[in-house]
């Protein structure tokens, strides 16, 4: 017979032993995203970088409005040889004892060099005296004359008759401004011919008689240490080939007037007839000769 009857439980067994690892189950799901850290501290800055290319030239810009005009110069004005009776206005310019001066304020009646400083200024003092040139070979005599007529038993002194000699035209190597050498044969300061200045050339002054002529002596008037350097007088009859005639003696010029200009005679010692008669001068600043008479025969 069969019996089914279950019996009191009897003591815990001994542990057993550890299983065998079960295999990896399956990837759970992902978890939700964790809330954001705080900031970190600032870093230390970096090094810098290597300077970078220079850029393209821009575009040239537009161009500015023009500036406002300058004021007007002003220039000078020549007015020659000073005139005590003229009256000057400012950057009126005149020679006065071979000096130049500019007028710096209006007058009249006072002289420059007793008022530099107020009415006038000085622009360029006067040069010295260059030495007197060696005296010219003298030239060969001329024939004799033929014989004259017997004279009566009374003493009698018979004297040449000898007159002006006016040219047909006067030219000259150079001039300023108006200062044209036709300005010569006037007699006075008024009128004049002054050279270019500080050429560094000879300067001259020449006449044309057309016809030949005789001379005998010249007056001429010029201002004081402007008359020019080792000036000779010289003859021709082509206008190319010249000859020299005299030479200015500058101690036997006169003492210079009150408006500075001094007069000087010179005699001639010639027997040959010329068309053409000049004044030459070596290298100076400049010449101012007012007035040149020549003196002879045709």
């Amino acid at each position: 017979m069969s019996c089914n009857c279950v019996g009191a439980a009897g003591p815990q067994g001994l542990q057993g032993l550890q299983g065998v690892p079960g295999e990896q189950g399956p990837q759970g799901i992902q978890g939700m995203q964790g809330i954001q850290g705080l900031q970190g501290l600032q870093g230390e800055p970096g090094q810098q970088g290597p300077q970078g290319p220079v850029g393209q030239t821009g575009q040239q810009g537009a161009r500015g409005l023009n500036g406002a005009d300058g004021v007007d110069g002003k220039s000078f004005v020549f007015h020659g040889v000073y005139s005590s009776v003229h009256p000057y206005d400012v950057n009126d310019v005149i020679t006065h004892g071979g000096s130049v001066y500019v007028c710096v304020q209006s007058c009249v009646g006072i002289s420059p060099e007793s008022s530099v400083g107020v009415n006038w200024e000085l622009l360029s003092p006067r040069g010295d005296q260059g030495l007197q040139g060696p005296q010219g070979v003298p030239g060969p005599q001329g024939p004799a004359g033929p014989q004259g007529p017997a004279g009566s038993s009374e003493t009698t002194v018979i004297v040449s008759e000898f007159g002006k000699l006016n040219p047909n035209a006067v030219s000259a190597s150079s001039q300023t401004g108006g200062w044209a050498p036709a300005g010569v044969l006037t007699p006075g300061s008024s009128t004049m011919w002054l050279s270019a200045t500080d050429t560094g050339n000879q300067e001259y002054i020449q006449f044309d008689f057309v016809n030949n002529v005789l001379l005998t002596s010249l007056f001429c008037t010029f201002a004081n240490g402007r008359d020019g350097y080792n000036v000779r007088v010289q003859g021709s009859n082509d206008g190319n080939a010249w000859t020299n005639l005299a030479s200015f003696v500058p101690a036997n010029y006169g003492s210079p007037t009150p408006e500075n200009f001094v007069n000087y005679r010179l005699q001639f010692n010639v027997s040959s007839l010329y068309r053409y008669i000049r004044l030459l001068s070596d290298p100076m600043p400049y010449m101012d000769y007012a007035y040149i008479q020549f003196f002879g025969t045709v």
